[in-house]
């Protein structure tokens, strides 16, 4: 339950930690020698992370839907020439780690791709043939008499394209340096947009690696999900349609879909003209693997910058609890769905 966890949050830490000129994390000139899934006895290093004690309380909140919430420890632990040296590397990692995941409030879990063997760590993977990933404001004044700028980016017109929507709005400082991405958008390519009022630098993702399969074998069912949200939309509002949508959230539901007629044998004719495809999904099916899941108000606490390492000589430690809950559907009740020949 928790190992796909294990590995996001590694992920998300080994992405934004501060890299050395190798592109390894570091904290000083302490690289992070070793990532460890389970408590061990410690061994010395000048830093190493450890993901252990997870908790995992189960409870019924309706009929069919079940809340687990999960807390898991994060252990930063150093070894160096002196103590000095060893508390400060595991104060320091603990606030960067803290600064990192304080600010993810849901996180996605997935498992790997069955199409190309990746490990997402979005469901936009599965539909992603170039979203805007991070904004740079290289220029930015608003319009007189505005509060904020909406700026719109439109897609390529490759496969599923929609257009990324970005607003900028004024810093605590008053100046312009707030880009919220509030589309991503699909099919992007451009690196640069300027107008009158501003100029952007965007990185943009690489690209799913598949993206004639995300575009063929999901797009129906991507499709299908937006008219639902259009559906659902228009029962409120005016428009047939919101301005723009989530797209993780799209490709989550979309694969979620997909994954759902494929367990109960509709597979169309491309599926199953590549047998790696199908294979990899029959696996995903006869093992009960969740290709995605999603955590939800994920709260980080119980820092201990140090344990002060009095009886360890130089070996530090500094720890703190990640919880977070994730809701699931129960679909199948009994009791009779207990095979007969069940040993």
């Amino acid at each position: 339950m928790v190992e796909k966890i294990y590995d996001t949050i590694k992920a998300i830490l080994f992405t934004d930690f501060p890299k050395d000129i190798a592109g390894v994390p570091y904290v000083y000139d302490r690289r992070i020698e070793n990532w460890f899934f389970g408590d061990r006895t410690l061994i010395n290093s000048p830093l190493g992370v450890i993901l252990k004690n997870t908790t995992s309380n189960i409870k019924d909140i309706g009929f069919g839907l079940r809340e687990i919430e999960y807390s898991i420890k994060i252990t930063f632990y150093s070894s160096n020439d002196d103590q000095e040296t060893s508390e400060r590397v595991v104060q320091e990692s603990a606030r960067i780690a803290h600064s990192i995941l304080k600010n993810h409030r849901s996180m996605w879990i997935c498992d790997l791709c069955p199409f190309c063997g990746l490990f997402p760590l979005s469901p936009i993977h599965y539909i992603d043939n170039g979203v805007i990933t991070n904004v740079g404001i290289a220029t930015a004044v608003l319009p007189s008499n505005s509060t904020s700028y909406k700026i719109q980016i439109n897609g390529s017109a490759n496969g599923l394209d929609y257009p990324a929507l970005i607003k900028l709005s004024p810093g605590i400082s008053g100046a312009i340096t707030v880009a919220e991405i509030l589309s991503c958008g699909l099919g992007i390519t451009q690196t640069t947009y300027s107008d009158s009022y501003s100029q952007l630098n965007f990185t943009l993702s690489g690209g799913s690696g598949h993206t004639g399969y995300s575009t063929t074998l999901i797009n129906n069912y991507v499709l299908n999900v937006l008219g639902q949200i259009n559906a659902y939309w228009s029962e409120t509002h005016t428009t047939g349609s919101p301005p723009y949508y989530d797209w993780a959230g799209v490709a989550y539901q979309a694969v979620q879909e997909f994954i759902s007629d494929w367990k109960a044998g509709v597979q169309t004719a491309g599926n199953l003209n590549n047998s790696k495809w199908t294979n990899n999904l029959n696996s995903v099916i006869n093992n009960n693997v969740d290709l995605m899941r999603y955590l939800q108000d994920i709260q980080v606490g119980d820092l201990t910058p140090s344990d002060d390492g009095k009886e360890q000589m130089f070996l530090h430690t500094a720890e703190f609890v990640m919880k977070a809950k994730e809701i699931v559907a129960v679909d199948t009740f009994g009791p009779n769905n207990v095979n007969v020949n069940a040993v």
